[in-house]
């Protein structure tokens, strides 16, 4: 049986190596392999090369847990997302997590999203978004902090998930939830990746709340994918992929939107997010 992340932290509290960063697929290890890496300084013994041990199979479907983007809702998502689930609906739960929050009247994604999807539909968001003096996205910080911790109720009370999808705003929100797991908080014990789509410049992680959960990088296996044409987002996917420890990055041609339209990026983009899940959480 693997580890949890509190007994991780328990283990790393106990040999005084608070100060030794444990890659996220620690929790399938045994305590016998966690401590023989802690005893030589974070580096895996030579019988056990790092990285050549595949993760644990599941034994079920892969649970996924969806966080929208700004100005958005669960109905929307899974018509932006329409081409992946039906592509993994044999193998992978996917699950919509929405925010609480109802946008205000004046928010300015208010309108082209009831554009495309109709002047009926409720619109939310997990927190209000700020731009900080230097153009990059920031959160009000109590909205934030109850966001994060709703969050991680919601989707543990659920039964967990073994991989986050998030775009926009949902991506940066699982950026903060990736690295509170990273750093033994929270109660997301079986969570083995992440897939951010097209997230902001990470202002908040500088915001003082923030500042030592992400003083280190994310050690949680990342696809992040970024589009060419992506004048919303700017530098933010290679800025937020930066701030996990072997990140992969894939990009499209396209704007701001969760897939890219044109076939063969949309089949590219799919296609990866399809092959990291099959590596992080095999059946």
């Amino acid at each position: 049986m693997g580890l949890t992340n509190a007994r991780i932290a328990e283990v790393k509290a106990d040999l005084f190596a608070e100060d030794i960063d444990v890659p996220a697929e620690a929790v399938g290890w045994s305590e016998e392999r966690l401590v023989a890496y802690i005893e030589r300084g974070g580096v895996e013994p030579t019988s056990v090369p790092a990285g050549t041990v595949p993760p644990v199979p599941l034994g079920r479907p892969t649970r996924v847990a969806c966080l929208h983007g700004t100005a958005g809702n669960e109905k929307i998502f899974r018509i932006q997302l329409a081409k992946l689930i039906a592509s993994l609906r044999e193998e992978i739960v996917f699950e919509v997590f929405e925010g609480s929050r109802v946008i205000e009247p004046g928010n300015p994604h208010g309108d082209s999203m009831r554009k495309y999807f109709g002047q009926k539909e409720v619109l939310r968001e997990y927190a209000p978004a700020l731009i900080d003096a230097d153009g990059l996205r920031i959160y009000e910080p109590q909205a934030t902090a109850d966001a994060v911790l709703d969050l991680e109720s919601r989707i543990s009370g659920a039964g967990g998930c073994d991989a986050l999808l998030g775009f926009s705003q949902g991506a940066n929100f699982i950026s903060m939830l990736a690295a509170r797991h990273s750093s033994g908080i929270g109660p997301l014990s079986s969570l083995r990746c992440v897939i951010l789509l097209a997230p902001a410049r990470p202002g908040w992680v500088s915001q003082p709340a923030w500042l030592a959960t992400f003083a280190r990088p994310i050690g949680l296996p990342c696809l992040v994918v970024g589009g060419a044409s992506d004048e919303a987002a700017g530098t933010g996917p290679t800025e937020v992929a930066a701030l996990f420890r072997g990140c992969r990055y894939v990009e499209h041609a396209e704007g701001h939107r969760p897939l890219p339209a044109e076939r063969h990026d949309a089949e590219m983009v799919m296609e990866a997010i399809r092959k990291f899940l099959h590596e992080h959480c095999p059946r």
